[in-house]
């Protein structure tokens, strides 16, 4: 698939010439898909691509997308090199939601390193004029989600079952992106979102007439965080510290108890040589000093923070980083394996499914039987 002009014109380049510094030899230019320009996710990635441009002498050319399908396609169709992803990238790696379709499917990708958790927190935003003082209150209300984005839309059923409650409890509000969903918020068209404790968006929602309330997830509520990780098994505890207006939750006490996983998440494919992929994660993680006040919540890209025991496997090339520094040991091989292997059982379904003469109508449910199925049979958690 091809990127016309006007998306072209949309791309944010980070130039510079082509110099090797300490021996790593980067790519002369590298191509990410990220969040858009004004996501914190994509300010970090500004901040990254001008550090490796003054010190490697590598460009980082960046491609916002709306959607996560839209920030997956180049990645799948070798126009990107990396995705700085949020939690889709696990979706696709599933072929769920919006990758239960025939032209996507489980997609074997790597991760290769993360901001892997700061003291912020990836919540719901409530509108503080909206009647919402506890998760029961959501019941009733207009709850956002946007159209071909899984990440929002199973993070908000994430939430909603932290709640105790579903979608048929609430007002299903669709909208094309992002941002519009936002400014869904501000506008009073919905009463609460999926987001982020820092950034643009809590700032505009705080100053909007309807303000900004936080929720928290209390830490010892274990059946609530059952339900939570149910749905979404990507989220861990989280305190946070760091955000807009963070006075504004429910308990009025700064820090509070909170939830999060990485963001963003640093993504590519098999075909990547390790050498590559080696070489970007140690010019991120080395060159963290420089970085790290350019953009909000960086704090993440640290060997201390990365969560090496999680729900994707990781690239050969940033194992061997992460070897090299001390924190990858045989614990981390035998959870890698293990997902390797899982990859290797979505694969293989995949396969067979596609043999089987299915009606398009019901092509993304059939499928998502028949992996049910495959998973259970293999004694691995379904998820989806």
């Amino acid at each position: 698939m091809k990127i016309n002009a006007p998306i072209l014109a949309m791309t944010a380049i980070v130039s510079g010439h082509s110099v090797f510094a300490q021996d790593l030899e980067l790519p002369s230019q590298m191509t990410v898909t990220a969040y858009g320009t004004s996501s914190a996710g994509y300010a970090q990635i500004l901040a990254i691509g001008n550090t490796l441009r003054e010190d490697f002498g590598t460009s980082i050319r960046i491609i916002p997308g709306k959607n996560d399908v839209s920030r997956m396609i180049p990645l799948r169709d070798g126009i990107a090199d990396y995705c700085g992803c949020s939690i889709a990238a696990y979706f696709a790696q599933e072929g769920a939601s919006v990758f239960a379709a025939r032209d996507w499917g489980p997609q074997r990708v790597y991760n290769i390193f993360n901001n892997a958790g700061g003291d912020n927190g990836l919540t719901m935003l409530w509108a503080d004029d909206a009647g919402i003082d506890t998760w029961a209150d959501l019941k009733g209300k207009r709850v956002g989600t946007v159209v071909a984005a899984p990440a929002v839309e199973y993070n908000t059923t994430g939430f909603l079952a932290f709640a105790g409650l579903t979608w048929d409890d609430v007002e299903r509000v669709e909208f094309t992106g992002y941002k519009q969903m936002i400014s869904g918020l501000i506008s009073g068209r919905v009463d609460a979102v999926f987001g982020n404790t820092i950034g643009s968006y809590p700032e505009q929602i705080a100053a909007s007439p309807h303000g900004l309330k936080y929720p928290t997830f209390p830490h010892d509520d274990e059946a609530a965080w059952d339900r939570f990780r149910e749905i979404a098994p990507y989220f861990n505890k989280r305190i946070v510290s760091q955000g807009v207006k963070l006075e504004n939750n429910v308990t009025g006490k700064v820090p509070f108890e909170g939830a999060g996983f990485p963001y963003p998440i640093y993504v590519t494919y098999g075909d990547k040589t390790a050498d590559e992929v080696y070489a970007f994660t140690k010019a991120v993680f080395e060159s963290y000093e420089k970085y790290k006040t350019a953009a909000p919540a960086s704090v993440g890209y640290q060997v201390d923070r990365q969560a090496l025991k999680w729900v994707m496997p990781y690239h050969a090339g940033s194992i061997r980083y992460f070897k090299e520094a001390g924190a990858w040991g045989a614990e981390e091989d035998s959870h890698n394996e293990m997902l390797l292997k899982r990859q290797d059982l979505l694969a293989s379904a995949w396969e067979e499914f596609l043999a089987k003469d299915v009606d398009e109508d019901g092509f993304a449910d059939a499928w998502m039987t028949f992996r049910a199925q495959k998973l259970t049979e293999a004694d691995m958690p379904v998820v989806f």
